[in-house]
């Protein structure tokens, strides 16, 4: 698992390359989609900040355990990071973490991932270690303790960074 000061930065990193990634998209592209599968940039940023938000709550308020609930053998940072992180495959998220059908704008969006990256920023400081001893389940991997969340939040921003880049180039050459 990343150090305390690894995780804090790959949090840092993670959230400026999605904010970045989100506001390289022309204002012209933010709420179309470039087919019926595929959310638009507002749809993308909405869904991240909706994870964030809620994973943050819930690690917030987590009990702490000495061990995951349910003998399932725990998933590694390392292997977290790399499903999340492949693009080639596209689970759906859970109902609740879709996006709405009338999205925000950047400007409306950017201050609530701002904070919700913050909180998750201030809780990994502020709880350190205690952590570990936090879990919340996670619909593909399972019981997850906070710092694997983090983990995992990390590499979330990370793929939707690249997925934004993704919507961006086929929005652009379809002369959309």
């Amino acid at each position: 698992m990343a150090s305390p000061p690894d995780l804090d930065h790959a949090l840092d990193v993670s959230g400026r390359q999605f904010m970045a990634a989100a506001e390289a998209c022309p204002a012209e592209h933010w709420l179309l989609n470039p087919d019926a599968d595929t959310w638009s940039p507002a749809q993308i940023v909405e869904h991240v900040v909706k994870v964030e938000q809620a994973v943050g709550n819930a690690l917030a308020v987590a009990p702490h355990a000495d061990e995951a609930p349910g003998a399932v053998e725990p998933a590694t940072a390392e292997a977290i990071r790399t499903a999340l992180l492949d693009r080639t495959v596209h689970p759906p998220a859970p109902p609740h973490m879709l996006p709405c059908e009338a999205p925000a704008s950047l400007e409306d969006l950017r201050p609530q991932f701002e904070a919700a990256h913050a909180a998750l920023r201030a809780l990994e400081r502020t709880v350190g270690d205690g952590l570990h001893h936090r879990y919340v389940k996670h619909g593909r991997f399972g019981q997850l303790n906070g710092r694997q969340w983090l983990v995992l939040l990390a590499a979330h921003a990370e793929r939707h960074a690249e997925q934004l880049h993704e919507v961006s180039a086929r929005l652009a050459a379809a002369g959309r």
